[in-house]
């Protein structure tokens, strides 16, 4: 599913931004 790798790569970049940005989107769902 493109939209796995897309919230994985997502998830990198916002990690090295803030953690706390994770919970907040929506990735899950996506």
């Amino acid at each position: 599913m493109l939209c796995s790798v897309f919230a994985c790569t997502v998830i990198s970049v916002v990690s090295r931004f803030d953690k706390p940005s994770l919970m907040l989107m929506p990735f899950h769902i996506a």
